[in-house]
């Protein structure tokens, strides 16, 4: 109290004043500690600002200044130097100005201090010292261990003193400390070994998470600590494709928060790494190879098996204890800084600049979750030397770079005015920021968008089921609260709603939503109401699988997730006209007969399943019976008009669509494996031979003149044609391998470095040479492709001798167009049979906007954006009326839907009376009525 009162009426306080308040603080904190009181419970106390002005010596001020915490601080005093015999300034003191000039920097700092004369005054900045851990551990001293009681400090004193007699205390440098290591006991317990310059330190305590927390606080008060091996091994990874299989590979956990693998125990060759410090979660996941474990990150989920079960244990015992740091780490941070740090690394950053013509430069990128992204020179440099800064909210989107680019794994961040391009380290880097970046537009976005209104529309705690099928019955869920979401936004004279369901892990992390994660609910296909109190919102990625503790609950979350995805209408059902079953031949066979599911609208208007018994005949004709009331008792489908039977939706939610020019049909089964053997059915009676991707996914190919490699998403048509894009959000082909003139696919004889699992199609042209990520992937892709040389015409179905190479299809035997869409490539065959695009670059734009479009089954209203397109003389694309989901989904040309307008099309005011719909009018095709 003394002390203090000396200090509050003195303007430089002296040596003992100084002295006498750390060694008071110091002792209120150990105090405090040894009380267990909170640091919220103490009473806030504000930095003690000081000058002090010292006569530089012989040998200088007798200090070492670090540059630590992106700042400059007094890191050693020594006790003959001019600063040590003053007193006055102690360790952990942070300069903030030299002779009357405010420093903002280590580097302006060390720079006025060399400039001043023989007199120089410190401006000094002193945060009250807190106990951040006391504890009893044993430290080896000699061949014995003894028991002391240890204290770490908030500015990097860590004390000791020895409980038995004979009693002594001292201290560990740690400032000097440049490795610290933690090893866990098999029993339980383990040693802490903190190696300065001059000395290794061990302790030891049989409380294992005690000495977790001791590594955890050292690792976050001494940033610039070497980074230390955690955990290595042998372990198998599965490649990124859903069809990719496991490789061996030598893994190397660190304390940075990496995960690197390589090909070999020598880790010459690194072949990438995963960034734990995005990772959300680590599970159990069921492998084709070993007892296997999954990373859950933003742009990626990484599956690993070990060769026994106490192996893959002990992995995931490690990645959780290093989660559970970072979430620490992340906590500490909201409650100092008032956000977190999401991603922070090295990156270059490409000066679009006249001066820098390209350069690219390695920069420190920093993304915390207040949505600011903000790039220094350095790791260590401060915010006032801030090179530049993007806000999130700023930005249209992120995505990854096109062209060259595209290939040193770059990334766009776009804003309307300006594109910054930064390129990660790796692969595996660029997935993260790539990953974390969108998961962070959208959700922040949501959140900021200036001009828009947030209203919450229902809350409330369910359990959610993880992505993948968990180990162990019951597994895989876990309790969430959630948020249902509207956004409206003006959009000049259109009001623009989007929805969106966040989830958290608890309600005070709801207030920031970037905190959880987000379902865009205008992407949901289907709200089903299930058994169990169960909900399944399914969209093409994903099924979402939720539960709710009461059926009250699911009821009420349900009307309310249906409401806001559009399957809810005003009662009004549209029947179809109904035509009679037609009789069948006297030598029609039927050829399967089987129990599936049928997509129906019910008395409500939403979508909802009926079972009903399906026979498929030899003439073409699908029957369908079911117990169900008129007009779903029985019915038909003539394949034989069908222009594409797809199978669609995630593994374990696949569905089948056959569209007719009229409708579309969906079906689905309890078995996949049902659906896939119906497909081929299908299409082996219907004349008119839908085109369908039979595989897709990334291969690297071979140049023919340069001979170099280029990485390229290749698309296998069950049209003998082997498509390749830039990406696979490329709607335009780069080129086409045409499988009807190749004569062998092999693999390759003697392969390039690298490219060990290459094959090569040859032709009498070229012979094409590509190579897939691993050996199963390999023979997949020629397991498929050979069948397409081998046997010419649709693959499962007899030779069609107008469909050998060399001959064309003319007069009766000619095709009318048929269509298929998948992912966001949409494919047509024009009536010889040659592919065409459904998007013509070269179609000028006649009119765009919103429209509302009435379903065909499910006859409520949606809106989409509408692009009327002139005709377009040079690909033979006639006048078209598209439709987009949005106005992004036109822009990057992703899959809507068609409408061709010719001489027949008959368009009028409607004769549907609607007043909820005053400026209705209607469409006619040949095929539909559009209203």
């Amino acid at each position: 109290a003394e002390a203090a009162e000396a200090l509050a009426t003195s303007e430089v306080p002296t040596a003992e004043q100084i002295d006498a308040q750390v060694a008071a603080e110091m002792a209120a904190a150990a105090a405090n500690m040894a009380h267990k009181l909170s640091t919220a419970d103490m009473a806030h106390k504000d930095d003690m600002i000081f000058s002090v002005e010292l006569e530089r010596g012989s040998e200088g001020l007798g200090l070492d200044v670090d540059h630590y915490r992106k700042g400059a601080t007094i890191g050693y005093v020594s006790p003959e130097g001019v600063a040590g015999k003053d007193g006055r300034i102690k360790v952990g003191d942070m300069i903030q100005g030299v002779n009357g000039t405010h420093c903002l920097s280590y580097d302006a700092v060390i720079q006025a201090i060399r400039n001043s004369g023989s007199t120089v005054v410190l401006e000094l900045r002193r945060k009250h010292v807190e106990c951040l851990l006391q504890n009893k551990m044993h430290m080896q001293v000699g061949a014995t261990w003894e028991e002391f009681v240890f204290c770490l400090y908030s500015n990097r004193e860590l004390t000791f003193e020895k409980t038995q007699p004979p009693v002594y205390n001292s201290n560990i440098d740690v400032r000097l400390a440049h490795e610290v290591r933690m090893v866990d006991a098999p029993n339980g317990g383990g040693y802490l070994e903190i190696e300065t310059q001059t000395k290794t330190y061990s302790l030891r305590s049989s409380d294992q998470n005690m000495l977790h927390a001791w590594r955890r606080e050292l690792y976050e008060l001494l940033p610039y600590l070497h980074v230390t091996e955690v955990k290595c091994g042998w372990l198998y990874k599965k490649g990124e494709t859903t069809s990719a299989g496991f490789k061996k590979r030598y893994c190397m956990l660190f304390s940075s928060y990496r995960l690197l693998y390589f090909d070999s125990e020598a880790c010459n060759r690194r072949k990438g790494a995963v960034d734990l410090s995005v990772a959300e979660a680590v599970n159990p996941a069921n492998a084709s190879k070993g007892f296997g474990f999954e990373i859950s990150t933003p742009g990626r989920t990484w599956v690993f098996a070990a060769e026994d079960q106490n192996e893959m244990v002990s992995w995931m015992n490690t990645l959780q204890m290093m989660l559970g740091d970072i979430r620490e780490r992340k906590k500490r941070q909201a409650q100092l800084q008032g956000v977190t740090i999401l991603k922070e690394g090295w990156a270059d950053l490409k000066d679009e600049t006249v001066e820098g013509e390209g350069a690219w430069e390695a920069h420190w990128f920093s993304l915390n979750s207040g949505g600011e992204l903000k790039i220094y020179r350095d790791h260590e440099a401060s915010d006032e030397e801030l090179v530049v800064q993007t806000d999130l909210k700023d930005l249209e989107r992120v995505e990854r770079s096109k062209g060259v680019d595209f290939y040193d794994f770059c990334i766009d961040l776009i804003a309307p005015d300006k594109t910054t391009r930064m390129r990660p380290i790796d692969r595996g880097d660029m997935q993260a920021w790539l990953g974390v970046l969108q998961t962070q537009l959208s959700a922040f976005t949501v959140r900021t968008n200036h001009g828009s209104m947030i209203t919450t529309l229902h809350q409330g705690w369910l359990e959610k089921k993880g992505e993948s099928n968990a180990i162990g019955a019951g597994a895989g869920w876990k309790k969430r609260f959630f948020v249902l979401s509207s956004r409206q936004e003006q959009q000049g004279e259109e009001l623009d709603v989007q929805f969106y369901l966040h989830y958290f892990k608890n309600e005070d992390q709801a207030a920031d939503v970037s905190e959880g994660g987000v379902i865009d609910l205008g992407d949901v296909d289907e709200v089903v109401k299930g058994q169990s109190k169960e909900i399944s919102i399914v969209t093409d990625s994903r099924v979402w699988q939720l539960r709710a503790d009461a059926q009250s609950t699911q009821e009420t979350w349900v009307k309310q997730l249906m409401a806001v995805c559009g399957e809810a209408t005003d009662g009004s059902t549209e029947i179809m006209n109904k035509e009679e079953v037609p009789e069948a031949a006297a030598d029609v066979t039927s050829i399967e007969v089987a129990e599936l599911k049928m997509q129906v609208p019910s008395a409500e208007g939403q979508a909802c399943w009926r079972t009903a018994t399906f026979d498929l005949q030899s003439d073409g004709i699908l029957k369908w019976k079911s117990e169900e009331a008129w007009p779903w008792d029985e019915g038909f489908i003539d394949i034989k008009k069908a222009l594409g039977v797809w199978l669609l939706g995630p593994p374990g939610w696949r569905r089948l669509d056959i569209i007719l020019p009229e409708h579309r049909w969906t079906l689905a089964a309890e078995e996949d494996e049902t659906l896939q053997k119906w497909v081929k059915l299908l299409e082996a009676v219907a004349p008119e031979k839908p085109v369908s991707e039979i595989r897709n996914g990334w291969m690297e190919k071979k140049g023919n003149v340069s001979t170099s490699w280029k990485l390229r998403f290749f698309v296998l048509l069950s049209t003998h044609e082997l498509l390749y894009f830039e990406s696979d959000r490329s709607p335009k082909c780069k080129g086409v391998i045409d499988l009807k003139e190749a004569t062998s696919c092999v693999r390759v004889d003697k392969p390039d470095q690298n490219y060990e699992f290459a094959f090569e199609v040859v032709s009498p042209k070229r012979t094409w040479v590509l190579c897939p990520d691993d050996l199963h992937a390999m023979q997949e892709w020629m397991a498929d492709i050979k069948p397409l040389i081998a046997n010419p015409g649709i693959p499962g179905n007899p030779a069609n001798p107008e469909d050998e190479p060399g001959t064309r299809a003319t007069g009766s035997s000619k095709r009318r167009k048929s269509v298929s869409k998948t992912s966001n490539r949409v494919y047509e065959h024009d009536e010889e049979g040659k592919m065409t695009s459904s998007f013509s670059d070269s179609a000028s734009v006649l009119k765009r906007g919103w429209l509302e479009k009435r379903g065909a089954l499910n006859t409520t209203f949606k809106t989409r954006y509408f692009v009327l397109t002139a005709a377009d003389l040079v690909n033979e694309v006639p006048k078209m009326l598209r439709y987009f989901k949005d106005e992004e989904s036109y822009r990057l040309l992703r899959t809507g839907g068609t409408i061709r307008i010719d001489d027949s099309i008959k368009v009028s005011r409607g004769s549907m009376l609607d007043p909820d719909h005053p400026y209705y009018f209607e469409l006619a095709t040949a095929e539909r009525t559009y209203n």
